[in-house]
């Protein structure tokens, strides 16, 4: 309601062109997405893209490139097409929209889905994959267009929306790490990365620190990278940085996180906070209500550093229940020698004010981005490896300021 009403918070500076690829059988599809998109086809429950985000649609600002087979040469050839129109409207913003069959299709030592998504990434493209298995049913298709409009407007470099943050000029940094593992378990490869964020939730790049197939080298590396990210990203402009770390992270590398903190801390008049968070825990609780679910942003205090937090629940006014509702969320502060307390509760409030900035879908409010977008990161890193060298990686994947990963 507060898009329809007032509009994203920022606008795309250039109009769109939309380049859809898929094969002949998936035309019909095709066209019930693009009249979706419109606002044709189901106007009562998605207005479309250009009222919602003010987004140019029609059919000049479409081309379709066809495909026959899915095989390495024609995704290839499809892809060389987005290029040619890209050069062809330059006072555009090409969109790639790619319509997947039901059945994954194996490119190499990966599927099309991420080599299309590396292609696209790596020359800085925004490509929308639709799963035709997923989105076929029209019942299913009608509530997901929303959520679609939303991703393609973020990934083409819209802003949405943006919360409240309680602490201002605050750099978030959301840990994580895609370790390639052999069958039976052992790392052959450490890889470790940041998303970085605004404490209002926009995005603003994704940080590439350190890969190697070496422990010992790679928590130097880590320690290293991190160090001149984090002078280099709070320099002159915040005062504050937290640090979420998802509970995935191994020992040694939250150890060399917290010294490097430590470190950049003394060099530094930014002050940081490092907050460990755990969405997958055993925790659970009632509420006095009759429904015995506590209210959305309830927390609990289980000890000086640990907290719980319901990031869904019932909302005051509005105590109706209509789906399940998620466990709370284990959040434990690493703090360092004398910190205090005092701001917890402001730290708290903006990692739960996080799980609202999700531009992935409308009612995804589970986990705060800064943890959510590292997950999606680790998946495309892990496969982008498989087919390109990750200093080529790094350097693809660290240029690109929209969420591309969506």
């Amino acid at each position: 309601m507060g898009l329809k009403q007032y509009g994203p918070h920022t606008s795309l500076t250039r109009p769109t062109h939309y380049v859809f690829s898929l094969r002949e059988r998936f035309r019909d599809f095709a066209n019930d997405i693009y009249l979706g998109l419109v606002g044709k086809k189901y106007g009562g429950l998605f207005p479309g893209i250009r009222e919602l985000f003010g987004m140019n649609i029609q059919t000049s600002d479409v081309t379709q490139v066809p495909l026959s087979v899915y095989t390495k040469i024609a995704l290839d050839r499809a892809f060389a097409e987005v290029i040619r129109l890209r050069a062809e409207n330059q006072a555009k913003r090409v969109l790639g929209v790619f319509i997947a069959p039901e059945e994954e299709i194996p490119i190499g030592d990966t599927t099309a889905y991420y080599y299309l998504k590396h292609l696209f990434a790596g020359s800085g493209i925004p490509l929308q994959v639709i799963n035709y298995e997923h989105m076929s049913n029209a019942n299913t298709l009608k509530w997901s267009l929303a959520n679609i409009g939303l991703q393609m407007f973020a990934k083409l470099g819209g802003t949405p929306w943006l919360v409240q943050p309680s602490n201002a000029k605050c750099l978030i940094l959301g840990m994580g790490s895609a370790h390639r593992r052999d069958e039976e378990g052992r790392i052959q490869k450490y890889f470790g990365y940041s998303v970085c964020l605004d404490s209002s939730g926009l995005f603003k790049k994704v940080n590439v620190l350190a890969y190697h197939a070496d422990k010992d080298r790679y928590l130097a590396l880590l320690r290293n990278e991190l160090k001149s990210t984090i002078l280099a990203d709070v320099a002159g402009t915040y005062s504050k940085c937290v640090l979420h770390l998802p509970f995935k992270l191994r020992g040694d590398e939250i150890d060399t996180i917290r010294e490097t903190v430590r470190e950049v801390s003394t060099q530094s008049k930014v002050e940081f906070r490092v907050v460990k968070i755990n969405t997958e825990n055993k925790f659970f609780g009632f509420s006095p209500h009759n429904t015995r679910i506590p209210y959305e942003s309830t927390y609990v205090r289980l000890s000086y550093n640990e907290y719980l937090s319901w990031f869904e629940g019932l909302q005051y006014g509005k105590e109706n229940v209509h789906s399940k509702v998620g466990n709370p969320v284990h959040l434990q502060f690493l703090r360092a020698e004398n910190e205090s307390d005092e701001d917890d509760r402001s730290y708290l409030q903006d990692i739960i004010n996080l799980s609202g900035a999700n531009w992935r879908g409308f009612n995804s409010k589970l986990v705060p981005i800064s943890i959510y977008y590292s997950s999606l990161i680790a998946g495309f890193a892990k496969e982008f490896e498989e087919i390109e060298d990750l200093q080529v990686v790094k350097a693809e994947i660290g240029s690109i300021r929209s969420p591309w990963f969506l």
